[in-house]
C-alpha cells in the first residue's frame, strides 16, 4: 500500500518591502515626474505635512504618477491638479476632485491601487464632476512625530 505524499507549495513573494513615504514628498516626485505634460498646470496638494504612507514606495509613486495624470487632463480637458492627502481610521485616502475622469485612466487606477492593497471609489457630484479617492490601509504605523518637520 502506498502512503500518501506531502507536497509543499509556496508562493515567491517579490515584492519589496514596505516603507513609510512622507505624502508630501511622494507628491512632489510624482508631480516632478509629470512636469512635461503638465506645462503651465499647477498641481495642488492638500495633505498635513507630517503625513507618512506605509506602503511600497516604488508602487505608491506609479499611483501617484498615473492620478496627476489623470486629473491633469492629459486625457481630457487641461486643468490643474487638486489631489488631496488625509489619515482616516486606518487608511490614508488619496483623491483626486472634479476632474476629467477616462475608462482606461480609471481602469490602470484601479490595477495600480491593488498593487498597494489599496482600493478606488469614484463618486459623481452635480456640476462639479468625479472624484476618485483611493483607499490605502495603514496598520503598522503612524504619521511623523511632532518634533520632526
Amino acid at each position: 500500500m502506498d502512503t500518501p505524499k506531502t507536497v509543499a507549495t509556496a508562493t515567491l513573494d517579490n515584492r519589496a518591502p514596505d516603507a513609510s513615504v512622507v505624502a508630501t514628498v511622494a507628491i512632489a516626485r510624482a508631480a516632478a515626474v509629470c512636469a512635461t505634460h503638465l506645462a503651465s498646470r499647477r498641481v495642488i496638494a492638500r495633505c498635513d505635512p507630517k503625513l507618512t504612507i506605509t506602503t511600497q514606495p516604488n508602487r505608491l509613486h506609479d499611483l501617484l504618477v498615473a492620478l496627476i495624470e489623470q486629473a491633469s487632463g492629459r486625457f481630457g480637458t487641461p486643468c490643474d491638479v487638486r489631489l488631496s492627502a488625509a489619515r482616516v481610521g486606518k487608511r490614508v485616502v488619496l483623491e483626486i476632485d472634479g476632474g476629467p475622469l477616462t475608462s482606461p485612466g480609471v481602469t490602470r487606477l484601479y490595477g495600480l491601487a491593488l498593487a498597494v492593497r489599496g482600493r478606488v471609489e469614484l463618486a459623481s457630484e452635480d456640476q462639479t464632476g468625479t472624484s476618485l479617492r483611493v483607499h490605502i490601509p495603514q496598520g503598522r504605523t503612524g504619521d511623523l512625530p511632532d518634533n520632526v518637520a
